[in-house]
């Protein structure tokens, strides 16, 4: 095992002992996360402002894609929001955030510098209240 492996295993333990678990349970579902070939998570939030719009450029266009830890969030300090600069664009846009779950344990992992590979977005078709569009995240920790 590498160092970095093990300094992942450990912050994720730490933040789900911190959370209630057990050491021994919380060090079983660390391992578990830090060794997931992928995570496929379903991106929350993307039907305010203009990001359906954006999702809908991303359909045909490759995105650059970004995580930002937004320990200001008034909602949730473990925020984790998912950012897209398309192909042709000026900027980056806010898609949305990680389930808190996710969140709270890639937080800290981001909060440490380190990278995560964000495999690939699917735009999906969701047609929920009105929206069409949503987003699943593959992300390797």
């Amino acid at each position: 095992m590498t160092k970095t492996t093990k300094s992942r295993l450990m912050t994720i333990a730490n933040k789900l002992v911190g959370k209630g678990y057990n050491r021994r349970t919380a060090m079983l579902k660390a391992w578990v996360i830090a060794k997931a070939e992928r995570l496929s998570v379903r991106i929350a939030g993307t039907s305010f402002n203009r990001r359906q719009s954006v999702l809908k450029a991303m359909e045909s266009k490759p995105a650059v894609l970004k995580l930002k830890h937004e320990s200001t969030n008034a909602a949730d300090r473990n925020a984790v929001s998912l950012w897209a600069f398309p192909e042709g664009a000026k900027g980056f846009y806010r898609i949305g955030y990680l389930p808190k779950a996710v969140a709270y344990v890639i937080a800290p992992l981001l909060d440490k510098g380190e990278t995560l590979s964000l495999d690939r977005l699917n735009i999906i078709d969701t047609n929920t209240a009105g929206f069409k569009l949503g987003a699943r995240l593959m992300l390797a920790v």
